[in-house]
This record gives C-alpha cells, structure tokens and sequence, in this order.
C-alpha cells in the first residue's frame, strides 16, 4: 500500500512538471499609452515553451494574468488586439469582454491583486505565419489597471 502511494505521488509530481513546462511567463512590455498605466504582475500563455510564444492557427490557448486594481471596480473589462503588418496589408483585430464573461471578478478594491483567465485563438485565414503584436488591457470603463504587449510568433 505504502509503495502504491510512492508510485501515484511520483505521477502526480511529473504530470506537475509537465504542465509547468508547457506554459511561459510571457514578457509583457509595458503600454507606451501614456499616463503612467501599469504592467501586468504576472502573463502567461500556455501551452508555450518559448520566448516569444509560437502560437499555430486554429489551437486554443489559455492565458492567465495577475494585476492589481487601481480603483473599486464593480465591472471588469479586458480588451485584446493582435496586430500583423507586412509588406503589403496590416491586419488588426480586436475584442473588448466584460468579467461576465470570461474567468476574472467583477468586483475588486484598489489595492487587490486579482488573476483573470481566458482563452485565446488565431483563425487560419486571417494571420500570415509571421510575427505578431498582442495587446492586452484590463480595467474598467473609466480606469486601466494594466496593460501590455507581447511579441508572438504565428505559423
């Protein structure tokens, strides 16, 4: 019995080990928007395995981020963009969501820190295998609690 409980902690252990090098704190560059916003305390996408993350067109990605509220909030929002530009087209896309509809509260107190998480997907037809911008910002109607951006690679 005591050798079957070894056996299943080692799984458990190697399955964490896994899942930990499958996701890669993502270096977020802080928003040049001005007005001294913050960055965010912690981003990550996962699974990602590199600096900057490879992301393929068509797979789901989760990401999950820690920042700290700048005010009282009773509505969250996050807003995304990814940004492609070549030679010849720039392609911009973006999203604004409510907490209601994504992982992350709607009520915070200036001063909490909070995690959100979400998932994330590129469609095939419409970003070229190339490098990409992706923006993010959470905050409310009248605040930016963070906002940053992040290089990634599309294939």
């Amino acid at each position: 019995m005591r050798m079957h409980r070894v056996v299943r902690s080692l799984w458990a252990l190697l399955l964490l080990v896994a899942a930990c090098a499958a996701q890669n704190v993502v270096s977020m560059e802080a928003c040049s928007r001005g007005n001294g916003v913050p960055g965010f305390q912690n981003f990550t996408i996962s699974p990602c395995d590199s600096e900057p993350c490879v992301i393929t067109r068509g797979e789901t990605y989760n990401v999950t981020f820690f920042a700290h509220a700048t005010t009282d909030a009773d509505v969250i929002m996050l807003s995304t963009s990814v940004h492609q530009q070549s030679n010849a087209s720039l392609v911009q896309i973006g999203q604004t969501v409510s907490c209601h509809f994504r992982d992350f509260p709607c009520n915070v107190t200036k001063g909490d820190l909070f995690r959100g998480s979400y998932n994330f997907r590129l469609g095939f037809s419409t970003f070229a295998p190339e490098e990409a911008t992706y923006w993010v910002q959470v905050g409310t109607y009248q605040a930016v609690f963070a906002c940053g951006r992040a290089k990634l690679i599309v294939e």
